[in-house]
């Protein structure tokens, strides 16, 4: 199967035509995140990816300097979960992270829910990454 460079643009919008929006809130624990479209047929999550920044991190926790700095404890585990036609509910990937800032691009496009789980002591700000024409 040949891939069209239109439809590669459509699942992975180059980054500069990306920009971050805000998820309301501080985030700890786990849950699920999502972002419906404002219209069908798209009831998964209408956006590419997230950011994240860490907005508080326990004393304790070492990390080695850098860019990004990099944590010695995971900080945070991502997976995007998809929905087949029967309804059944699968993980399509996920990811264990070490460090904020980065912008996570997910392969499979439109999950039906992003889960995470954050290390306890750590509190979390999301945003999502959508597409934006200037």
């Amino acid at each position: 199967m040949t891939e069209t460079p239109i439809l590669n643009t459509l699942v992975h919008p180059p980054l500069s035509l990306m920009k971050r929006e805000l998820i309301s809130g501080t985030f700890t624990g786990s849950g699920d995140l999502t972002r419906p479209a404002l219209f069908p047929p798209f009831p998964q999550v209408n956006a590419y990816g997230l950011t994240w920044s860490f907005f508080t991190v326990p004393a304790p926790f070492g990390f080695e300097f850098g860019d990004p700095n990099i944590y010695e404890h995971r900080m945070l585990q991502l997976s995007t979960v998809h929905q087949d036609q029967t309804g059944h509910e699968l993980v399509s990937e996920f990811h264990d992270f070490r460090s904020e800032g980065l912008y996570w691009f997910w392969e499979t496009p439109f999950p039906s829910r992003v889960h995470y789980e954050i290390t306890p002591g750590v509190v979390v700000v999301f945003h999502w990454l959508i597409f934006f024409l200037p």
